[in-house]
Formats: structure tokens, C-alpha cells, sequence
């Protein structure tokens, strides 16, 4: 079993978690520094990356073609790429890398990225909203409006992501091995969870079959 991709839904534990999964199974984690390889690669920023599109204002692709050195913009109006294979197919370079020796997943739509690999075990965290709030409000010290809108904005953006790339739902229940309710349990409860299911299909992977 080479690797873990963990989803999570914002406020449900999942960048508490993945570092501990990984460093619990000796393995890297990779979660921004997809960002960072894609953004050197493709020559976009990181927050492109993070967005899977390219960005810029239409008279910044019109002086880009015309006069490179051009320091005249005007127009606020974004247009953005929507051929994603580039954002897509670098993103699953880099994951693909990474799970021939091992590695977590955290996020960037590995579930979906990795669908179609048997020795990736992907799982998913969520939440009741209300959990989610006062996990929030009590572990990163926000009010709770904050609370409410960061997590709107944060799992608009990753279904967002999720859809744009690959088309399909971040809550799709047939992406992911295994679900677990975050804030019901300790951070601690939700590693030993994913450890052990990891260890599970690891050794029906490698078991000799019957016969």
C-alpha cells in the first residue's frame, strides 16, 4: 500500500491529522508543496495552483501578447483558463512521484487524482456544521461568524478545485474507502483510525491469494 490521500472538510480536523498519519507511518506528507512544484512548473503563482486556473486580466493577456515589457494595464474584468489538463496532469506527476515510495496525500483532490490506483487508501473527514464552527472557534480562536464564513469559503473553494479538474463531487461517498467524523473524536482516535485501516489493506494487498 503505498500511499493515503486524506479530504477533509474545513473545520473537521483534516490539517491536524494528515501530519500526524504521515508522521506516525514514517511517510512524507505532501499538501502545499504540490502548490509550490506546480506553480514553478507551469509558471503560474501559487495561488493559481491552488486554484487550478490560470488568472489575469484581459489586458494582461493583451499586452503579454503584444508588447511583453508593457507596464499600461487597464480593465478589471478576470478571464480564466478553463483547460485544466495542465493544472490536472502535473498535480497527478507530482502525487504519482511521490506514492511509488510512499507518501500522504492531504487535500488537492487526491481521491479523485488516485481513484483508479487499489494500493491508495483514501479517506474523507467531515463534520456537522455546528461541530465544525466551535471546533473552529475553540482551536484557531475565531469569533464565531468567522468561523461560519472561513468554512464556507474554504469548502466552496476545495469542491470548487475537486469539480473543476475532474468533475466530480468532493462528497461523492464512492471516492473515498473510508469516512470519519472528525470532531466527535481526538485527533489522536482519528490517526489511530486511519493507521489502522491503512495497515489492514496493506496486508490484504500483499497476502498470497487463495488457492
Amino acid at each position: 500500500m503505498p500511499g493515503i490521500t486524506i479530504s477533509s472538510e474545513y473545520g473537521a480536523g483534516g490539517a491536524l491529522v494528515a501530519p500526524k498519519v504521515a508522521e506516525k507511518l514514517g511517510l512524507p506528507l505532501l499538501d502545499k508543496a504540490i502548490d509550490a512544484d506546480i506553480a514553478r512548473s507551469l509558471d503560474v503563482s501559487e495561488a493559481e495552483a491552488h486554484e487550478g486556473e490560470r488568472k489575469g486580466t484581459w489586458a494582461d493577456r493583451f499586452f503579454c501578447a503584444i508588447a511583453p515589457v508593457a507596464d499600461t494595464v487597464f480593465g478589471d474584468t478576470e478571464q480564466y483558463s478553463h483547460a485544466p489538463n495542465e493544472f490536472r496532469d502535473q498535480a497527478e506527476d507530482i502525487m504519482r512521484s511521490a506514492i511509488a515510495d510512499g507518501a500522504v496525500v492531504f487535500g488537492r483532490a487526491g481521491a479523485a487524482a488516485l481513484a483508479e490506483e487499489p494500493n491508495v487508501l483514501r479517506v474523507r473527514l467531515y463534520g456537522e456544521l455546528e461541530h465544525r464552527v466551535a471546533y473552529l472557534m475553540r482551536t484557531a480562536s475565531v469569533s464565531e461568524e468567522r468561523a461560519r464564513a472561513d468554512i464556507a469559503s474554504v469548502d466552496g473553494g476545495r469542491a470548487k478545485y475537486m469539480q473543476h479538474l475532474y468533475e466530480r463531487d468532493i462528497t461523492d461517498r464512492s471516492l473515498y474507502h473510508l469516512m470519519i467524523n472528525g470532531p466527535a473524536l481526538s485527533v489522536d482516535e482519528c490517526v489511530g483510525i486511519i493507521v489502522a485501516a491503512y495497515g489492514a489493506l496493506r496486508e490484504t494487498s500483499t497476502a498470497p491469494a487463495a488457492g
